[in-house]
């Protein structure tokens, strides 16, 4: 194994569901991630390249905390990140769980937006 790269996110304690609620803080960690190329020819871990991935890992990658005008990509990374846990109408309590996750997805780019 040779290591190619290395690619690093923050870790908030904030999104990390194993943190009860009264234990969670506005701590943040950064961690990294060692990256290589395997026979194939795939950099590896592929997780680190999926948005829905890196979040259910409670990571955001550092990546998206530059300074610029960043906000489409941003925008992106978030929609894609948190898309799977979008309700669709056919379902129970649609209204409510799309005002829960608007909210979720507000306070998540809020959270990049302003760190």
């Amino acid at each position: 194994m040779i290591t190619t790269d290395m690619k690093y996110f923050l870790y908030l304690n904030a999104y990390d569901e194993s943190v009860p609620d009264h234990e969670k803080t506005d701590d943040s960690e950064v961690w990294y991630k060692s990256r290589w190329t395997n026979k194939d020819g795939k950099t590896m871990p592929l997780w680190v390249d999926e948005p829905k991935s890196c979040l259910k890992r409670r990571v955001i990658p550092m990546s998206l905390f530059r300074p610029g005008d960043i906000a489409i990509e941003i925008d992106t990374w978030i929609d894609d990140a948190l898309g799977a846990l979008k309700p669709t109408a056919t379902d129970t309590d649609y209204e409510t769980r799309l005002m829960e996750w608007m909210h979720k997805k507000a306070k998540l780019k809020d959270q990049i937006r302003d760190f």
